[in-house]
């Protein structure tokens, strides 16, 4: 086992010798826009591709003191089975006649007269999409970015932004019919889309510049998640959810194993699936361009009056894929990934305090009551007066926010609770969205319908969550950590890990602690402040025993330290998804 330890993260390579087996852990708190060029290098260096394994991804804390965003970080863990040498280049360009992908594309749109904007970079770049439409005459337009945008000087202005919106505006109106297809180009601005699906998911567009039935297509660029943001509002925003409303992606490689994404949405095409398999057919005949699709998903199913299921048996499913995958498993270790985080006690309450109780327990929709305690009970409960009915109810702590504390944010963004109701007794959830002068704000109620409520005054909403008694949380440190960590490993002479090596590193305000054994390793990370994450990996039985004593040798020495996760995922070769004792006895689906 090897951990290399970076200012930016760590990297962490179990590999057996006797089967090729190898698992990675790569965690990034600092340059985490690098992530996926790490994780290919790191891939090819050890002899395997992203073909030949599986990963999970988690996002975790962060480590203060390294980063101007400390918390921006995520841990990807890729176990893979390395018998195979070759690479995939994911971001490479496809150097066949890419023409043909866009032409066929065109095909999607459930209409035999396509009305097509292009959106496209600079003019001065070549627009890939556009070059390969250009011969389908008016009925296809390309839409530069603007030149202001382009070079980013007056991006905040609004008159900049106002005069590209009525140019936009200008040749969409040109255009003979509605459109119904959007492509979005690799070179194209992440502002010009904004401004195009502004024009077109607007009232107005919708209405007057948008078909129901369209299909919007955009090449997947590796570190611009913008992409598949555009085509997720065009399922939510514009006909949300429901069915006929497709996405797909779809690999186009090249002989020279250049390789590109591309990401679809159609709205309204019943045929869809059936024109999207006819598109790879006619694609693959070429034999120049090899298209494979990745993905599909469909909307919500519309309700169907007098409708009758058709029920199928498990014989009528093939199972071919599914009992390979079962056999080809080989679980040999357990990991865990705990976090910990010191949460600030709540003060306590007293008789006569004014309060808000939580009359219905959602994390969205959540409702609100005014309320009076009467009465300190044991364990952290109250008896309170509801203000709406004079009701006496038993609430404990955690359903309580005091009426009035030091925790008031006016800041855009926030989680809030609003005043709502003709008397004033009902709080709902919401989040302030824009500041009205300089007193009212507007605020955007979770009521299920998304209401929008207007010039709110301050004395009319409060911060959602409550603030808590900072100073009564411990400090802690590197050394306290240490003894925790070795603590949990040589608890006793029974459960104790014998021929544990260690090593503590400073990072940032942090640091980073490792231990192996001859089973196993652990990694803990501390930002500095109040987060802890444990990164556990046995691979032998004992493994959920190891974790149980190191989780309560950490929360019951470190006050208030909470545990906010607790992560477990079997580790092994061949696509394995089960743990050791889930595939003792084949499933009843299993077919040998």
């Amino acid at each position: 086992d090897v951990v290399v330890i970076l200012r930016e993260g760590y990297i962490s390579l179990r590999k057996r010798s006797f089967d090729g087996h190898a698992a990675l852990d790569v965690l990034l708190w600092d340059s985490v826009d690098n992530m996926s060029a790490l994780k290919a290098t790191l891939l090819t260096n050890i002899g395997g591709n992203e073909q030949s394994g599986t990963s999970y991804r988690f996002v975790v804390g962060g480590m203060t003191g390294v980063s101007e965003d400390p918390y921006a970080w995520q841990l990807v863990r890729q176990d893979m089975t390395c018998d195979s040498s070759d690479i995939l280049s994911t971001d490479a360009a496809i150097k066949a006649d890419v023409a043909l992908i866009y032409q066929e594309m065109i095909k999607l749109i459930p209409y035999n007269n396509p009305s097509v904007i292009v959106i496209c970079g600079d003019e001065l770049k070549k627009c890939t999409m556009f070059e390969a439409l250009k011969n389908l005459g008016d009925s296809v337009i390309p839409i530069s970015t603007c030149a202001n945008i382009a070079s980013g000087s007056s991006l905040a202005e609004e008159t900049a932004l106002f005069a590209c919106e009525v140019e936009i505006m200008r040749k969409i109106k040109s255009m003979s019919s509605k459109v119904n297809g959007i492509l979005v180009d690799q070179t194209a601005a992440r502002p010009m889309a904004q401004i195009v699906l502004k024009a077109l998911t607007s009232q107005i567009g919708k209405l007057d510049y948008l078909e129901e039935d369209h299909v919007v297509v955009t090449q997947i660029v590796p570190h611009e998640e913008w992409r598949e943001a555009f085509l997720e509002r065009f399922h939510t925003d514009v006909w949300p959810f429901f069915d006929p409303a497709k996405e797909a992606r779809m690999i186009c490689k090249d002989d020279a194993e250049g390789s590109t994404e591309i990401g679809i949405f159609s709205s309204g095409d019943k045929m869809f699936y059936s024109n999207l398999v006819n598109l790879v057919e006619t694609i693959n005949k070429d034999e120049v361009l090899e298209v494979s699709i990745q993905e599909v998903k469909s909307g919500y199913a519309n309700y169907v009056p007098d409708f009758s299921p058709e029920f199928f048996s498990n014989a009528a499913y093939d199972k071919t894929r599914s009992s390979k995958q079962w056999s080809s498993q080989s679980p040999v270790g357990v990991q865990t990934l705990f976090q910990f985080q010191l949460e600030a006690p709540k003060r306590p309450l007293k008789v006569g305090d004014k309060v808000l109780y939580r009359y219905v327990d959602e994390v969205w929709v959540g409702k609100w009551i005014d309320a009076t305690v009467t009465k300190v009970l044991d364990g952290d409960l109250y008896n309170l007066v509801d203000a709406r009915n004079k009701k006496r109810r038993k609430i404990a702590r955690s359903f309580i926010r005091p009426l009035h504390d030091s925790a008031f944010t006016s800041k855009l963004g926030e989680r809030i609770l609003i005043r709502r109701g003709k008397r004033g007794y009902i709080w709902r959830q919401g989040i302030l969205s824009k500041a009205q002068g300089e007193d009212n704000f507007q605020v955007r109620v979770f009521d299920g319908d998304g209401t929008t409520v207007n010039n709110v005054p301050k004395k009319d909403f409060i911060s959602q969550f409550e603030g808590g008694l900072e100073e009564d949380l411990p400090s802690l440190s590197t050394d306290q950590l240490e003894k925790l960590l070795k603590g949990s490993l040589q608890s006793d002479e029974e459960k104790s890990i014998n021929d544990l090596m260690y090593d503590s590193y400073k990072i940032g305000d942090g640091c980073v602690l490792v231990a192996f054994w001859d089973m196993g390793n652990v990694i803990l990370s501390w930002d500095g402040m109040k987060h802890i994450d444990i990164n556990l990996y046995v691979d032998d039985k004992e493994a959920g025993m190891v974790a149980d004593t190191l989780e309560k040798m950490f929360l019951g020495n470190i006050p208030y330290l909470g545990r906010i996760a607790r992560d477990e995922q079997p580790r092994g070769s061949g696509g394995v998804v089960n743990f050791a004792t889930d595939i003792d006895q084949d499933p009843y689906w299993f077919e040998k």
